[in-house]
C-alpha cells in the first residue's frame, strides 16, 4: 500500500518554487534551476549567491485579434491600448478646470474628435543579486531565507502614428500629437524621463520536508516531500508617476505557497523532475493610479486606495537533470509554464468626485459612446470593466538551460567543494506578459 501510494505521488507533478512565490507578469520565478534541481537533504549549512540579468522589450499582448493589432505588443500595453482621446476625455473629468491640449495650444478642436492610438513601448534591463541560506534540521528537513537585491532600468517611448487610419496625419501634426501626450502627462503627473530604481526584492522564508527511497520497481531512487514557502512584501511597489514602473515583488501582499515535491532517478544519475506550483496571496490595499474609463492601469487619471485580490498562480515546470554528465558537470534542461488567475479590484475611495471604471455607470463626457443612449453606456462600462479584470490574468513559457560544476580542481583539499551554477531562461511565448529573458550565474558552498 505505501509503495503504491509513493508512485502515486510521483507520477503526480506537484512541487512548489523553493526562491519564493514572487508573481509578476514582468519578473519571472522558477522553481527548478542548475543549482537546486537535485540537492538531497544533508546534515549541512548551504550558502549561495547567484546574479542573473534579465531584459525584455516586448509582450504578446492580444491573441486572435487582426493582424494590425499585433503592432501593440509594448509592455505598457499589457493593461490595454493607449488611446489618446479617452486619455483626454478621462483627465478632464477627473481634474477640474483642466483644459485639453488641444484648445491649450491650437485653440480649436483640430484632432480632438480621433482616436489617436499610441504605441506605448518599453524596455526593461533588470540585475539581481540573490543570496540564499539553507540550514539542515534534520536528514529529511531543511529550512532556509531567500533576499534578492535589484537594479532595474525602465525605458519608456511611445509611437505615433501606428494605425493605418492615422497615416494620413501630416508630419507637423504627428509632431503636435507628440507634444498633446506630453502636455497631458505633465497634468497628471507623470515624468517623461526613464524609471531606474534599486532595491530588495521579496523575503522568502522556506521549510521543506523529503522522504527518499531506494529501489522501487524500476526506479533506482524516489524522492516524495512537501515544501512551504512564505514571502513578506518587502520589495518595492511600482511608482505612480512612471508608467513603465512595475513591482518588484508580490506589492502589499504576503505570498504563500503549498507543496508535494516529486523527483525519481529514473537511471544512474538522471534524474526526472515534473513541479507544480501553486501560489496563493494575500489581499492588499493601497495608493496606486486607477482608470477613470477606458485608459489602461498603468495610465489610471485617478489616484486612490485600491484593493486588490489576487488571482491564484499556477506553474509547471517538468526538467531533467544528468549528474556527472562529464566528469564534475552536471547538466539540466527544462521546461517551465506559468499561468496567473485574474484578480479582482476594489474602489475603497471616500466620497469620490470621479468615478473610477469600476463604479461608474455612464461614460466621460467626450469619450466615444458619450452620446449613447443609458442602457448603452451601462453595458459598455460593464464591458470595460470586465475586460480589464481579464488583462490582470496573463501566462508565460520558458526554455531552461542549465550547468553546474563542482570546482574540486581549485580546492582539493576540500571535502565539500563550492559549485558554480550557469543558468538561461529564454521566453518561448507570454499572453499580456513580458517577454523576459534571464541568463545566471552564482556559486554555491556545502560547508
Amino acid at each position: 500500500m505505501n509503495i503504491r501510494l509513493t508512485l502515486l505521488l510521483v507520477l503526480l507533478p506537484l512541487s512548489v518554487s523553493p526562491t519564493g512565490p514572487l508573481i509578476s507578469r514582468h519578473v519571472p520565478s522558477f522553481a527548478s534551476d542548475a543549482a537546486q534541481a537535485v540537492q538531497m537533504p544533508q546534515m549541512r549549512p548551504t550558502v549561495s549567491i547567484a546574479s542573473r540579468a534579465l531584459h525584455a522589450s516586448h509582450s504578446s499582448n492580444f491573441i486572435d485579434e487582426p493582424r494590425e493589432m499585433y503592432k501593440f505588443d509594448g509592455l505598457m500595453e499589457m493593461g490595454g491600448l493607449y488611446d489618446f482621446h479617452e486619455m483626454t476625455a478621462s483627465a478632464k473629468e477627473a481634474i477640474p478646470g483642466l483644459t485639453s491640449p488641444f484648445y491649450r495650444e491650437t485653440g480649436g478642436d483640430t484632432l480632438s474628435a480621433r482616436q489617436l492610438l499610441f504605441g506605448a513601448q518599453s524596455s526593461v534591463a533588470l540585475y539581481g543579486l540573490d543570496l540564499v541560506a539553507e540550514i539542515p534540521v534534520s536528514s529529511e528537513l531543511r529550512c532556509g531565507l531567500t533576499l534578492p537585491l535589484i537594479h532595474v532600468e525602465a525605458r519608456q517611448r511611445y509611437q505615433f502614428p501606428v494605425m493605418s487610419s492615422d497615416q494620413a496625419v501630416s508630419a507637423p501634426q504627428v509632431e503636435q500629437t507628440h507634444r498633446f501626450r506630453q502636455a497631458l502627462h505633465k497634468d497628471l503627473g507623470m515624468v517623461q524621463k526613464d524609471w531606474v530604481l534599486n532595491s530588495v526584492g521579496d523575503l522568502t522564508g522556506w521549510a521543506e520536508y523529503v522522504k527518499t527511497w531506494g529501489y522501487v520497481w524500476l526506479l533506482r531512487t524516489i524522492q516524495v516531500g512537501g515544501r512551504l514557502s512564505i514571502s513578506g512584501p518587502t520589495a518595492k511597489a511600482e511608482d505612480v508617476a512612471y508608467p513603465a514602473s512595475f513591482a518588484l515583488g508580490n506589492p502589499g501582499s504576503w505570498g504563500f505557497a503549498l507543496s508535494l515535491i516529486s523527483r525519481f532517478e529514473v537511471k544512474e544519475s538522471i534524474w526526472f523532475q515534473s513541479p507544480l506550483t501553486l501560489v496563493a496571496q494575500s489581499v492588499a490595499t493601497r495608493e496606486q493610479r486607477l482608470p477613470a474609463y477606458a485608459e489602461p492601469m498603468a495610465f489610471g487619471v485617478i489616484k486612490g486606495k485600491v484593493k486588490t485580490v489576487p488571482g491564484l498562480t499556477l506553474s509547471w515546470e517538468p526538467s531533467l537533470t544528468m549528474q556527472h554528465f562529464i566528469d564534475n558537470v552536471h547538466l539540466f534542461l527544462g521546461f517551465s509554464l506559468t499561468k496567473h488567475y485574474a484578480d479582482r479590484f476594489y474602489d475603497l475611495r471616500l466620497a469620490p468626485s470621479t468615478p473610477s471604471f469600476l463604479t461608474r455607470t455612464s461614460l466621460p463626457d467626450d469619450s466615444a459612446g458619450s452620446t449613447l443612449d443609458t442602457r448603452s453606456q451601462i453595458n459598455l462600462t460593464n464591458m470595460n470593466r470586465g475586460q480589464k479584470r481579464e488583462y490582470s490574468a496573463w501566462k508565460r513559457s520558458y526554455i531552461m538551460l542549465g550547468a553546474q560544476y563542482e570546482l574540486v580542481d581549485l580546492f582539493p583539499k576540500l571535502k565539500h567543494v563550492p559549485t558554480l551554477n550557469l543558468g538561461l531562461n529564454y521566453c518561448i511565448g507570454a499572453t499580456r506578459a513580458a517577454r523576459m529573458h534571464q541568463i545566471s550565474a552564482g556559486l554555491s558552498w556545502r560547508f
